[in-house]
């Protein structure tokens, strides 16, 4: 579908803004201002340039990470993974992305992240109402003392969680975790809802709930005594001394899901063989198919291809083609 929009904008010029159908793009958006960037490094040049609540939006590509976000930008990809059959490539963002104010008693607000594949970690500092959605990371750290209401939602976490902050309402939902919940805070809320948690929860000292999740590897599933394992399905046997409830131990989970065992791969679907047989807390099947926010890796967002910018006096002609899945 071909888009043609005329913005009324104060134009900060670069050499970037004039490129046409470069292969790394992106928009930045301060209401009914528009600033296109191009080239590895359109990302960081992008972000220097925003201002608290703008939106960053970036084409399929590679592009470097501005490491340190301390704004309250709003951040778009078109997805952690390429999409052969649509011809889509991902948003790939190299190095790590620390989201940080420098200050516990300063926080960020309302920031959301969807759709980007990032090589290094996710670290959080001082952030309130902050939502990370189908995306991609290494681990994910949490720091500072100031950390409210953060929900990490429909992503595939690499590395491990951990950190030793006291935040409140760490939320992972519909997830998969490769690495082990290490977070050593014992006054630290984390909650675990319908994801695959691949090597378990080795090393954790915080009593965290554990919802409607499926838990791997006999040698690394030590959950912290005090936590609470309700409607799970585990590779390993009960820990008395957890709070338990409706879970399924010692279950061989090569014969759990259709395409076998849960190592993670992009053809993978993770659907259960017998959904009627693993029932959540909620209703609805136990894993990453459950729940509210089922399994589903494709942004909300459209593609934007084939980009052209045309200056003309006052005013910027954007043409693209939006692709809407």
């Amino acid at each position: 579908m071909k888009k043609v929009f005329l913005f009324a904008v104060v134009l900060l010029c670069t050499g970037a803004v004039m490129a046409q159908n470069e292969a790394q793009t992106v928009i930045l958006q301060n209401g009914d201002n528009v600033q296109v960037f191009n080239g590895i490094d359109a990302f960081k040049n992008a972000y220097n340039a925003a201002t608290d609540g703008n939106t960053i939006t970036l084409s399929e590509g590679t592009f470097n990470s501005p490491v340190n976000i301390n704004k309250n930008v709003n951040i778009y990809g078109v997805g952690f993974e390429d999409i052969e059959a649509e011809g889509i490539r991902h948003s790939q963002i190299n190095g790590d992305m620390n989201f940080y104010t420098g200050d516990d008693a300063t926080s960020l607000q309302n920031i959301r992240i969807e759709g980007v594949y990032i090589t290094g970690n996710l670290q959080i500092w001082q952030t309130t109402n902050m939502v990370v959605a189908k995306c991609s990371f290494g681990s994910f750290y949490v720091g500072g003392n100031n950390l409210q209401a953060v929900t990490i939602r429909q992503s595939w976490i690499r590395g491990h969680v951990y950190g030793s902050a006291v935040v409140m309402g760490l939320d992972f939902q519909n997830c998969y975790i490769q690495g082990k919940n290490n977070y050593s805070n014992a006054d630290a809320m984390l909650l675990f809802n319908h994801c695959i948690i691949r090597t378990g929860a080795d090393y954790a000292n915080n009593k965290a709930i554990y919802t409607n999740c499926v838990f791997g590897d006999y040698y690394h599933a030590n959950i912290n005594t005090g936590s609470t394992v309700k409607h799970c399905i585990c590779q390993f046997g009960q820990n008395a001394e957890n709070i338990n409830e409706g879970n399924w131990y010692n279950v061989n989970l090569n014969d759990v899901f259709t395409d076998g065992y849960p190592d993670y791969s992009a053809s993978k679907t993770f659907t259960l063989a017998d959904p009627t047989t693993y029932v959540g807390t909620d209703g609805t099947e136990v894993g990453i198919n459950g729940g509210d926010f089922p399994w589903n890796k494709i942004p909300n967002t459209p593609v934007i291809k084939n980009l052209k910018v045309q200056v003309d006096g006052a005013k910027l002609n954007v043409t693209y083609d939006a692709q809407v899945r």
